[in-house]
This record gives C-alpha cells, sequence and structure tokens, in this order.
C-alpha cells in the first residue's frame, strides 16, 4: 500500500507499507516531527476565537471583514483566526492608576 502524506510545510512522504503497523507508526512519527515544527501561529476556528475574547463569532467576521484581523482560509469554506493576533488586538483601558492620577 502506498501512502502520500502532505502536510501544511511541504514536506511529503511517499514510502510502500507492508503492513499497518508500519504505517501507524510512521505517521506517530510524523506527527511527533510535526510538533516540533509547529508554528507559533495558534490557528482557530471563528467560534472558539470569539469565545476566547468573549464577543460573538460575527464580530470576529466583521474584523477580518475590516482587515483588522487577518483570517485564514482552510479549503473553500473554513476559516481560521491566529490567537495570538487576537491577544494583540486587545488593550488595557486606561484608568486613573494607569495616568498617574490619585
Amino acid at each position: 500500500m502506498a501512502v502520500v502524506v502532505s502536510v501544511p510545510c511541504r514536506i511529503r512522504v511517499e514510502r510502500e507499507y507492508h503492513d499497518h503497523s508500519q504505517l501507524r507508526e510512521s505517521r506517530r512519527r510524523l506527527r511527533l516531527y510535526l510538533i516540533e515544527l509547529k508554528p507559533s501561529k495558534r490557528v482557530v476556528p471563528i467560534t472558539v476565537a470569539a469565545e476566547h475574547v468573549g464577543c460573538h463569532s460575527r464580530t470576529i467576521r466583521r474584523y477580518i471583514a475590516a482587515g483588522r484581523l487577518t483570517g485564514y482560509r482552510m479549503g473553500p469554506r473554513l476559516i481560521r483566526v491566529d490567537l495570538a493576533e487576537l491577544d494583540a488586538l486587545l488593550r488595557p483601558i486606561p484608568t486613573a492608576l494607569l495616568r498617574g492620577g490619585a
């Protein structure tokens, strides 16, 4: 059985496997390797991003449409958002203590 595995970081593995245990072990090693290569982006669905900051998913969609937030398309329908970029949008509200007032 020939198996081709393509992953986001453009690694292509093609190998002939004679039994399923070899295939499972190879996939396990590839997953561990990809975890080590995992980029700093933590992309999540729009609904998870909305729950993360406590707003509605339509707000996240509006931010993407306005260009305030980058949306990453996976396939024809799935849209993901980077949590680090979402966290960067959050900023503290100035208060009397932050401005140095009494």
